[in-house]
Order: C-alpha cells, then structure tokens, then sequence
C-alpha cells in the first residue's frame, strides 16, 4: 500500500483526493500517537496510509471542536447584574443618611435640599465599624451572662452540699435526746427539705432563664458576625435588621444574684438546743398532766 508523508510545517495536504486542514497541533498529535518505534524512528518522516491518516485527521479535529465550544461557553457564561434602584434602574452608588436607604445618582439629584449622602464604600466602613463596636459590647454581655451561669450553677451545687453537712448536723444533735426527739427531727429535716425543694428551684429557673438568655445572645452573635462577612451592597440592605436584634438584646437586665438564695444554716442550727429542750419542757409538762 502506498504511504503518504506528512509535511512539518505544511498548512493543508491532499490524503486520498480529500483535503484536509493541517496545522502545528494536528501534527502534534499525529507524532505523540504514532512515535511508538525507538529513537531512531522518531528522527524518520512519519508514513501513514490513507485510511490510517484519515482516521487521525478526523479525530483530532473533532477533539478540537470540543475544546474550542467548551471554551466559548465559558467565555460567555452570564455575570450576575448588580443591584440597581428599583425606581431608576440605576447603579446603587450613594447612601441617604437621613433614611439609611441606598439610592441611584438620579435619587441623590432628586432629593430634597440638605440631604446627606455618603458613598456606598464609606458607608459600609462607618456601619462595619459601628457594628463591630455592637459585637464587642455583646460579647462582653455573654461573657458576663456565662460568668453569672456558672455562678448559679456553683450556687445550686453548694446548697446540696449545704444539705447534706446541716442534715448530719441535725443528726449528730437529735440522736443525743433518745427516742423522744425522733418526733422533732423528722420535723426539723422536713423544713430544710422544703427550703432546699423552694431555693432550688428557684435557682434552676434562674439557671434555665441564663441558659436561655446565653443562647439568644449567641445567636444573635452568630447573626451578627455572617452580616459582617456580606458585601457593601448586602450589609447595608440588612443592616437596621442587625442593629434592632443588637438595641433588644442589650436591653435585657443584667443578671442578680438573688438574696437568700441559700439555706439558712443558722435558721436550723441556731440555738437548736435550747430550742428543743423548750419543747420537751412543753411536753413533759403536759405529761405530768
């Protein structure tokens, strides 16, 4: 079968009385496919036949075609339009101060005399700034509020303690008066366990309203911190939003530790026996009756 000798740099040749296009990348791949001989064939002029030539021809044109349709889509892949004013159609370019809105250069020549207006960049430095001011005064509230948790939760864990070191008190005095005392210290144990069942649940209300109060301010951090990452046009669309969850969450009170929150040791304990002795004077009196 007769072969064919391809031209190096040649821009067209005539294969089989077909003429096909040949530039610089065909050939480029016609040699990466076809030098699979030693070292001494790839100094050689390449011989194909007809149809095997062809054949290469073909594929490669097609393998072009795709690459270039590929990168012509991409080059005309729709860029997403800025936000522009609903009334004009205009770039939002400026920002009213006296409403806070973002406005287009035909609001800002339309607006009423002594208006203000910042650029859209410097305001979205001032509101940023401010804002960032606003995080730091509620991050400084969380960390009070956490503080104040823990409080509670120390408190909460201390009049267990309490209960257990005033019971064994208790006790220690009642088990010197014989059986006729059991009366008076199961009286006495039941009143500390109805003030340790009213301070304790006092206590985890105000833990759960803590709990509760931590969450929302975290929230509304988290919220606050993601506006912070949104563009200029973004940030100051949503901003009053922001600023209002910031203006009511620094208006919650700050938390107190209650008074009397924990057991009156002394109530239980103070002058126990001559408390008692009192009663049991009563009570053998009214025996000897």
């Amino acid at each position: 079968m007769r072969g064919m000798h391809l031209p190096v740099g040649g821009a067209c040749t005539t294969v089989g009385g077909a003429d096909l296009a040949v530039d610089g990348a065909y050939l480029d791949v016609g040699r990466a496919c076809l030098e699979v001989g030693g070292a001494s064939r790839r100094r050689q002029f390449l011989t194909l036949s007809k149809a095997s030539l062809l054949s290469e021809c073909a594929e490669t044109q097609a393998c072009l075609a795709v690459s270039k349709m590929a990168a012509t889509q991409e080059s005309t892949a729709p860029v997403p339009p800025d936000p522009v004013c609903s009334r004009h159609g205009d770039p939002l370019c400026w920002y009213r101060l006296e409403d806070e809105q973002l406005v287009c250069e035909s609001c800002k020549a339309s607006s009423k005399e002594g208006h203000r207006f910042w650029t859209v960049t410097h305001a979205f430095e001032e509101r940023k700034t401010v804002l960032e001011i606003t995080l730091q005064t509620l991050r400084e509230k969380l960390g009070g509020s956490r503080k104040a948790h823990g409080l509670f939760v120390e408190m909460a864990h201390h009049t267990k303690t309490q209960v257990q070191q005033t019971e064994r008190l208790i006790k220690d005095e009642f088990e010197k008066l014989q059986k006729f005392l059991q009366e008076e210290k199961e009286s006495r144990l039941a009143a500390l366990k109805r003030e340790e069942g009213q301070k304790s649940q006092k206590l985890m209300q105000m833990i759960k309203e803590m709990t509760k109060e931590i969450s929302s301010l975290s929230h509304t951090i988290k919220a606050i911190e993601k506006h912070l990452e949104s563009e200029d046009i973004s940030f100051l669309q949503i901003h009053n939003d922001v600023v209002e969850k910031f203006c009511k969450a620094t208006k919650e009170k700050e938390p107190e530790v209650p008074t009397g929150a924990l057991i009156d040791v002394a109530k239980h304990l103070g002058n126990l026996k001559y408390s008692v002795w009192e009663k049991m004077v009563g009570v053998v009196n009214y025996s000897k009756h």
